[in-house]
């Protein structure tokens, strides 16, 4: 999370999110629940929002 106070420094987040595509491919709902939830997380532990971050996960969900 220090590195999001440099001021040059651009931040990119992936949520890693491989085992949804196959343990969840019949409940869509519930891989974007899952996304939002370690968005959540993410925030929880310091990720400040108003900085411009792209938060992206593998299927194709985007978070900005």
């Amino acid at each position: 999370m220090a590195l999001q106070n440099e001021e040059d420094t651009e931040i990119f987040v992936m949520i890693a999110d491989q085992q949804a595509l196959t343990d969840n491919a019949d409940n869509p709902g519930k891989v974007i629940e899952n996304i939002t939830e370690v968005a959540l997380d993410y925030l929880a532990v310091g990720l400040d929002p108003s900085r411009n971050y792209n938060i992206y996960s593998i299927t194709n969900t985007t978070i900005s």
